[in-house]
């Protein structure tokens, strides 16, 4: 772009014909041809994973001008909020003839809370010695790091999901986290928070740790363990193995709950360490406590390394003894089974793992 031009038009004697008053005319050229101001494009953020974070938009000019070129800009809440989810920016951009690109970086709040996506504005608006093109983007944060190759989910970020049709593995943080495996076979790890796994279509293998957490195996053959805490396994379909080789996963007083038990023959299965000597039923208890179980699961119906199940009302309980004979608190699995198919029996119980 170039400043009003101008040119002197004098008309003078020549042949043919006479002039009159000789005059001239100051003709001024206005340059219109301003240059486009964009904004980049839109993009998503995952919160947290370096820290400090920011986001930058790059305002660039479609040409040269010889002239300075301003802008204002400014952020504008959607979902996302300033101060709690990004730090509101503002302010006016300053292009010195020649100059064409700059630069607005916007800083992004990490936080523990697991979310939903957000979404910012960023505008332009006021140019002089310019018009506007592309003067609005959107920027999303977003909790979740998607990854199409084995991951472990950094310090500060929420959730992983894991794309492609290729068998890898995810591991979680010490945060609530919620981890979704690919259409391929999967070993999903969470650690210390109160986690989501979800295993997808393959055979997936399905780790809580500890904290309460929710396990879905997914449309397969799926290994769930729940790990330590309060825990809810749903196998989905396929033939499930629910691992409790570890007996203090599921003592009576934070005992796991499994929604969906089918066992028929050829269907779900206990994971143990020990094979059952044994498989009883234990009949009703009057009471959903410590004393009400002991009166059932006594040293003659719950031997040492059997099982048994028992009920509550309508509900339905299977308890895993340890290597001592009659019920300890805080040595033998508790399960409740709020989905039971078939008749439970010493066949639903498995010490191999495939």
């Amino acid at each position: 772009v170039e400043g009003t031009e101008t040119a002197i038009l004098t008309v003078t004697s020549g042949t043919g014909y006479t002039v009159g008053t000789v005059a001239s005319a100051i003709v001024n050229i206005a340059d219109n041809d301003l240059p486009i101001i964009d904004l980049s494009a839109n993009q998503t953020v995952v919160e947290g994973i370096t820290s400090p974070q920011n986001v930058i938009y790059t305002v660039t000019l479609s040409s040269d001008s010889t002239e300075t070129v301003t802008v204002q800009y400014a952020t504008v809440n959607n979902t996302a909020i300033a101060g709690s989810d990004y730090t509101a920016t503002s302010g006016t951009l300053t292009f010195d003839p020649g100059v064409t690109s700059q630069d607005i970086i916007i800083p992004i709040l990490n936080n523990s809370l697991n979310e939903a996506q957000e979404t910012f504005n960023l505008t332009l608006s006021s140019p002089t010695n310019a018009q506007l093109g592309t003067s609005i983007t959107v920027t999303t944060i977003t909790d979740t790091l998607t990854q199409n190759v084995t991951s472990t989910l950094p310090t500060n970020v929420e959730n992983l999901t894991l794309t492609g049709t290729t068998a890898i593995n995810g591991t979680g943080n010490a945060g609530d986290n919620v981890l979704i495996g690919n259409s391929a076979n999967n070993i999903l790890t969470a650690l210390a928070g109160h986690d989501t796994l979800n295993g997808g279509a393959g055979n997936d293998t399905l780790d809580g740790g500890d904290g309460n957490d929710l396990l879905f195996g997914g449309a397969s053959n799926d290994i769930l363990t729940g790990g330590l805490g309060k825990d809810s396994l749903t196998g989905g379909l396929g033939v499930d193995r629910f691992d409790y080789r570890t007996l203090a996963d599921s003592v009576f007083s934070s005992f796991d709950v499994i929604t969906d038990f089918n066992a028929n023959t050829g269907n779900d299965l206990f994971l143990v360490t020990i094979a059952r000597t044994g498989f009883s039923n234990a009949g009703i208890v009057a009471t959903l406590d410590t004393n009400g179980i002991a009166a059932q699961l006594t040293n003659t119906t719950f031997t040492a390394n059997s099982a048994a199940q028992f009920s509550f009302g309508s509900r339905t309980f299977v308890a895993i003894n340890d290597a001592t004979a009659g019920f300890g608190a805080t040595t033998d699995a508790i399960i409740e089974v709020t989905g039971l198919t078939g008749t439970l029996g010493l066949n639903n119980f498995t010490t191999t793992l495939v």
